[in-house]
């Protein structure tokens, strides 16, 4: 009986984590593991395990991109939100621009900065951030 029990429940994680590898938007995904230019991700090339390992950085990885310059904003303040999860089953946050500006009434963008932070390509433990900077 507990057999049964089990091996329909592994069998139904088994989908349901295939099924999510298959759908995702911005992570790794079937699309991603052929061409990289498919990804949303805002780093180029973060979201394709393969170039990750051949870059040499799946065990670690940490990085910060500015999305450009906005006129008008000085850096007089800042706003930042953050997602994280862990065994890419368990996630927390919103790293939305939504979300930072909830956080602040930032009127002027100076600049808006993404980084990450990723453990064994992000499956063990990964964190993205959104900041926004300006006045």
């Amino acid at each position: 009986m507990f057999g049964s029990f089990f091996s329909s429940l592994l069998r139904h994680s088994v989908s349901f984590l295939l099924f999510g590898w298959l759908s995702a938007c911005s992570g790794t995904n079937v699309l991603t593991l052929v061409s990289a230019d498919s990804s949303t991700h805002p780093f180029q090339g973060d979201s394709n395990p393969l170039q990750s390992v051949l870059r040499g950085e799946w065990i670690y990885r940490r990085q910060r991109a500015t999305s450009g310059m906005f006129p008008g904003g000085d850096a007089r303040r800042e706003s930042v939100a953050c997602s994280h999860s862990i065994f890419s089953l368990v996630g927390w946050g919103d790293s939305s621009l939504e979300e930072v500006f909830r956080k602040d009434t930032i009127q002027k963008i100076a600049f808006i900065e993404y980084s990450q932070e990723a453990w064994l390509s992000g499956i063990l433990y990964h964190s993205f951030c959104t900041r926004v900077v300006g006045e």
